[in-house]
C-alpha cells in the first residue's frame, strides 16, 4: 500500500508540466537553437523572427551591458509586426552596469512568445546604452 501511494504521488508530479504545456516543457526536452544580439541604441531589436503557427519558448537569456550615465533596463516582448509595434510584454530586468545576467538555466521555459510572433529586446537607460548577449530557445 505504501508503494502505491508513492507511485501515485510520482505520477501526479510528472503530470504537472503536461498540465501547463499540454506536454513536457519544450526547454526541458527539445534541442535548442540560439541567437546573438547586440544593442547600441534605444528601440526594439528582433532577436528571433516569428514563424507562422509556432511559439517561441525562451529557455535562457544571457547578457551584459551598461549605460554611459546611470543604469539600464532590458525589456522582452513578442511582436506580430517584426518588432515595430503590437507588443506582448514578457518581462524586464534592470541589472547594474557591467554585470553578466543569466536569466534561466536553459532547462525550463522563461518566456513563451505567442504563436506567429517574433521575440524582441529593447534596452533603455541614461545616456547611450550598450548591451550584447544571446538567447537559447525552442521554436515549435
Amino acid at each position: 500500500m505504501k508503494h502505491l501511494l508513492w507511485i501515485s504521488a510520482l505520477l501526479v508530479v510528472l503530470a504537472l508540466p503536461s498540465a501547463v504545456y499540454g506536454e513536457q516543457d519544450p526547454c526541458a526536452l527539445a534541442v535548442k537553437s540560439s541567437a546573438m544580439f547586440g544593442i547600441n541604441t534605444g528601440g526594439w531589436q528582433q532577436v528571433i523572427p516569428g514563424v507562422t503557427g509556432k511559439h517561441i519558448y525562451v529557455c535562457n537569456v544571457v547578457f551584459s551591458g551598461y549605460a554611459t550615465s546611470g543604469g539600464f533596463t532590458m525589456t522582452f516582448a513578442g511582436s506580430s509586426s517584426g518588432c515595430s509595434s503590437n507588443f506582448t510584454f514578457l518581462g524586464n530586468l534592470s541589472p547594474n552596469n557591467n554585470v553578466v545576467v543569466n536569466a534561466g538555466g536553459g532547462s525550463s521555459t522563461q518566456f513563451t512568445v505567442p504563436a506567429n510572433d517574433s521575440f524582441c529586446i529593447s534596452s533603455t537607460g541614461s545616456g547611450t546604452v550598450y548591451s550584447s548577449g544571446w538567447v537559447a530557445y525552442v521554436q515549435r
